[in-house]
């Protein structure tokens, strides 16, 4: 279900929403700053800002920490 809905929210992109997405999230084991995706596109932090909030990528990123913690506790779980 959560697979569903982040494609259907993805699949609404702009190209540059998708740009600016995929190098926000692609690492979440470290924050990386609006500064350091401007300068990999050549664009503005403030320019960064608004593309990856139209991607709704803080919602994208805390729903997909959930999804890990979830799968690791559910890992940890010994099988009934």
């Amino acid at each position: 279900m959560i697979a569903d809905l982040l494609g259907e929210r993805m699949g609404r992109w702009t190209a540059a929403q998708a740009q600016a997405a995929a190098l926000q999230l692609a690492a979440p084991d470290r924050i990386i700053t609006l500064a350091e995706v401007g300068k990999t596109l050549g664009i503005s932090p403030q320019a960064v800002n608004d593309r990856v909030r139209g991607a709704g990528c803080g919602t994208i990123a805390s729903v997909l920490r959930r999804w890990e913690a979830l799968k690791s506790r559910d890992n940890r779980d010994p099988a009934p």
